[in-house]
């Protein structure tokens, strides 16, 4: 199940949230400190430090996870056009070049429009 934050919840930078993670070992009460720092529960600091802290919110979620399913298709298709060239005549090649780069820019409009 994923959990995500609230929307009103303390927005960490990356570099806050390398703070905490350095912070771990360094002093006593860390969790209590980082917490007061930068106002947020010593029980999201464990989950920093455990990595297990759930996305602010559903739109950084879906965004990463529609950009790593585009790519991937691009690099699905463009293997299947590597191997595709040894068998179709160049101009054949280019043809089918465009309309899958066509297809790819739709799919990758598409999932845009959705978020």
């Amino acid at each position: 199940m994923v959990r995500f934050l609230r929307s009103d919840a303390t927005h960490l930078s990356d570099e806050d949230i390398k703070d905490i993670i350095n912070a771990r070992n360094t002093m006593k009460r860390a969790s209590e400190i980082m917490a007061k720092k930068y106002k947020i529960s010593p029980r999201r600091v464990y989950q920093i430090w455990r990595d297990n802290h759930p996305p602010l919110d559903l739109s950084e979620h879906f965004i990463g996870t529609m950009i790593n399913e585009s790519s991937k298709m691009i690099d699905e298709s463009s293997e299947i056009i590597n191997e595709l060239s040894t068998f179709i005549k160049d101009d054949d090649l280019k043809a089918l070049y465009e309309r899958e780069t066509q297809r790819g820019e739709k799919n990758i409009e598409r999932s845009l429009l959705i978020i």
